[in-house]
């Protein structure tokens, strides 16, 4: 199922890339890719991050440098809101997930919930940075994706899905901050 339609890719690439600013439609087709789009999303944030996810992506958000940004933005911008919609998080409690630590340690600014069973047949993966930014692989399962920094119409239409399904969810219980 596709959530939003497709963006054809401009005939040159600009250079930099910058959150508000850079309307152009990135493809990419590897782990690595995935990880260096979402990094430099999340890094240009302050507002807000809406995460919609199978299993924590291990082999692109499992990052330290992801964690270190989203950390940064919660100290920097009281307001900052990070919320993750995740269908299984089994696999990021095994092997202790970078986000599962931080959320646990700024619980305040992170919150996540377990996607509800009506929307299993949704298999991508996706995230709105800023109602602006926009990550999104239409199969969670394959790497084959695109990123564009300065798409809010499109960013809107998913954030309008993901509050859907956010209203139906449940605090996933792994991601709670640890008392001892």
């Amino acid at each position: 199922m596709r959530l939003i339609p497709e963006q054809s890719p401009p005939s040159e690439l600009p250079s930099h890339y910058d959150l508000g600013k850079t309307d152009a439609e990135i493809i990419f087709n590897n782990a690595a890719a995935n990880r260096n789009a979402a990094i430099s999303m999340i890094r240009q944030g302050h507002l807000s991050v809406s995460l919609y996810t199978q299993d924590l992506d291990p082999q692109v958000l499992d990052n330290e440098n992801i964690a270190k940004y989203l950390l940064e933005m919660a100290k920097h911008y009281q307001q900052m809101q990070i919320r993750i919609l995740v269908r299984d998080s089994t696999l990021a409690v095994k092997n202790s997930h970078v986000l599962l630590r931080l959320a646990q340690q700024l619980s305040s600014h992170i919150e996540v919930k377990t996607i509800p069973d009506v929307y299993r047949e949704v298999r991508a993966s996706f995230m709105v940075v800023d109602r602006k930014g926009l990550y999104y692989r239409p199969k969670a399962s394959e790497f084959i994706g695109s990123v564009n920094f300065n798409s809010p119409a499109r960013a809107v239409k998913l954030l309008e899905f993901f509050s859907e399904v956010w209203e139906k969810a449940v605090p996933d219980p792994h991601f709670r901050k640890l008392h001892i």
